[in-house]
């Protein structure tokens, strides 16, 4: 299975997994101290599955996307701070506008981490400078096997300097050992 493929459907399971360490830590942090405020239970328990989903995420995707400055991790940062006033935010107006204080703490411990969420993959977005890079470092040569002549881009699988034809399965597996041997070398 492709790396992306995996690294999305783990993703897809992050949702899931919190939902099991926030009811967790809830019932532990019951069990540990039952005279507590619920509210302060919810909110604790919404804590421990941020920081679990906040843990899940950069491991799955700490290869995929390199935070590329100083300025990304500020930006990261901040959206923990935007998060968590957003998470207060829609817990205040839910407890001002419904008779349950439990389900605004509920909805604003859920929301801040899925807040938090949404502004993470949106600073993660590549810049145009970051796909460049990115591009120039995927494109591969493709070269005769013979005497060395790039052939990226051509229409066929002759080379126009010695005139040997070849398959495209001989000049890709040509390339992957001339990768080998360049790997071996560093």
């Amino acid at each position: 299975m492709p790396p992306l493929v995996t690294r999305i459907l783990l993703t897809i399971l992050m949702l899931p997994f919190a939902s099991l360490v926030y009811m967790s830590a809830y019932v532990l942090f019951e069990r540990r101290s039952p005279v507590v405020n619920p509210d302060a239970l919810l909110i604790a328990s919404g804590i421990v599955s941020w920081i679990f989903i906040v843990i899940y995420w950069c491991i799955v995707w700490r290869r995929a996307v390199h935070p590329s400055s100083f300025a990304r991790v500020g930006q990261m940062l901040a959206a923990v701070l935007i998060a968590a006033a957003g998470g207060i935010g829609i817990g205040w107006f839910l407890d001002a506008f419904t008779s349950s204080a439990v389900t605004a703490a509920l909805i604003g411990s859920i929301a801040a981490p899925l807040i938090w969420l949404t502004a993470v993959i949106l600073l993660w977005l590549e810049s145009p400078s970051e796909r460049e890079l990115r591009l120039r470092n995927a494109s591969t040569t493709i070269l005769c096997p013979v005497c060395g002549y790039n052939l990226t881009g051509l229409d066929t699988t002759r080379c126009p300097e010695c005139g040997r034809h070849f398959t495209i399965d001989e000049l890709l597996a040509k390339q992957a050992n001339r990768a080998k041997e360049i790997e071996s070398a560093d």
